[in-house]
């Protein structure tokens, strides 16, 4: 058969036409521009497909044991008195510094750890003299004169009766400085050289919901009254059960003299496998088992403090005290910290490079404040024995184990494309996507067998 006979039994609208001599041409450019304007049709619906997908959103609940929440109690970024009483009497002095002067300008070495505290360059630069001459770090030295777990919690109730708080909280170095961690973990402190362990300790579940199945701690505030929300505050805050905790959320202050509750609560994220088989541009989001360069899972808030460290090392030269150690990244010294400063990454803004995660839980919490009557004498020995007027008490708490979860799904799918695609040719040949593919390849024989007979 040849090209004559298959185009008269050709079933698309207009190519029999073709195959008769009189108005070829005419029927010839007809059928090419509408084959033209069907595949810019075809163009424009593909580009929409996969540069605004859309999706729909299936609410759902679903009933389950939580993991406790990750606490993280963080002390006064102040250094008190007699922290730097007992820090300062332990140093030796290079020639031209005393204690009297280290006693005036030590609060400065804050600065390191906290965006807050002010600092003059020439007093943050002796202070590293004076920290190197004695064989001390930056953070070695945070840790000698800051307050310990053990000052800041002074009583702590777990699973119903009272426990030793430094035997459930650890102090850990957080983004936002150091932080008393219960149930949490620290990146930085499980990264050894360049290589992650990465074992899971056991989680701490606990069935119970409700107030009265609370982790209750006693929050010492005998120092000096607070002055400034951000330097001289304890803060509390939470995230989901042992995750790390090297970016901790801001939290909620600690007002002395109060109970504050704080109540846990998650809202799940979940994707569908239509839109897991989507490439990560499309679904617009990534999993958590997408491990970064830095962390071994992936989150958005990660995945910008990674961006961060990058920035600062190329910007820099160094890695910021706070940040997870780095292999042969030296750490920010005092003439580097300004820009380290400048090369902060703001966590609220949308960053293509870091979009959300697509199956995690979203952390909630809810906190209320009451005052301590020292009057008042309460039946629970929790509080015996007590000042109210230099202690908060805290209880955290799961809320309910009801999960209300959000699974994204695609409303347009890649077999409703190639269904789209078929009807389009349809509507301008009357004719199926198979068909115009035999012709195109037909078209290619022919071409094919022209171009060998004029070469002979």
């Amino acid at each position: 058969m040849n090209y004559k006979e298959l185009l008269k039994e050709a079933q698309v609208h207009g190519v029999k036409k073709l195959a008769a001599s009189s108005h070829r041409w005419q029927w010839a450019l007809a059928l090419f521009a509408l084959f033209f304007c069907c595949n810019v049709v075809l163009w424009i619906w593909v580009q929409r497909y996969e540069d605004n997908p859309t999706f729909v959103v299936k609410i759902g609940s679903q009933i389950a044991n939580k993991p406790f929440p990750a606490v993280v109690i963080s002390p006064v970024v102040t250094f008190p008195e007699h922290r730097i009483d007992a820090f300062i009497k332990k140093l030796d002095y290079p020639s031209g510094f005393n204690e009297t002067y280290t006693r005036k300008v030590i609060q400065q070495l804050g600065a390191f750890f906290s965006p807050d505290v002010p600092y003059k360059l020439a007093d943050l630069h002796n202070i590293e003299t004076i920290l190197e001459y004695n064989g001390l770090d930056v953070e070695a030295s945070g840790i000698k004169l800051t307050e310990s777990c053990e000052e800041t919690i002074t009583r702590c109730r777990w699973r119903g009766r009272i426990v030793k708080c430094t035997d459930i909280f650890e102090m850990e170095l957080t983004v936002y400085g150091f932080g008393c961690v219960f149930n949490g973990r620290s990146l930085k402190r499980e990264m050894k050289d360049v290589h992650l362990q990465r074992k899971t300790p056991a989680r701490k579940w606990y069935g119970s919901s409700g107030f009265t199945s609370a982790l209750m701690l006693v929050i010492n505030q005998s120092l000096a009254t607070p002055f400034d929300i951000n330097l001289s505050y304890k803060w509390l805050s939470l995230k989901g059960g042992h995750r790390y905790v090297d970016l901790s959320i801001n939290g909620t202050p600690i007002t002395p003299g109060t109970e504050l509750f704080v109540g846990y609560s998650t809202v799940g994220l979940q994707i569908g496998e239509e839109t897991l088989t989507l490439q990560k541009d499309l679904r617009r989001c990534r999993t958590t088992d997408e491990s970064l360069k830095y962390f071994p899972v992936y989150n958005r808030k990660f995945c910008i403090m990674e961006r961060e460290i990058k920035r600062t090392f190329k910007k820099c030269g160094c890695s910021q005290v706070v940040h997870p150690r780095i292999p042969g990244v030296p750490v920010c010294r005092a003439r580097q910290l300004q820009c380290a400063r400048h090369t902060t990454v703001s966590y609220g803004e949308y960053d293509d490079h870091c979009p959300m995660t697509c199956d995690t839980e979203v952390d909630y919490f809810t906190a209320a404040a009451y005052n301590l009557d020292p009057k008042s004498s309460p039946y629970d020995n929790f509080y015996d024995d007590l000042d109210y007027t230099k202690v908060s008490i805290v209880r955290v708490y799961v809320m309910n184990r009801n999960t209300k979860m959000f699974s994204r799904r695609p409303y347009f799918t890649r077999f409703e494309l190639f269904a789209q695609l078929g009807g389009i040719y349809n509507v301008f040949f009357s004719c199926s996507v198979l068909l115009v593919l035999e012709l195109v390849l037909l078209m290619w024989y022919r071409l094919k067998t022209w171009i060998s007979s004029t070469r002979t």
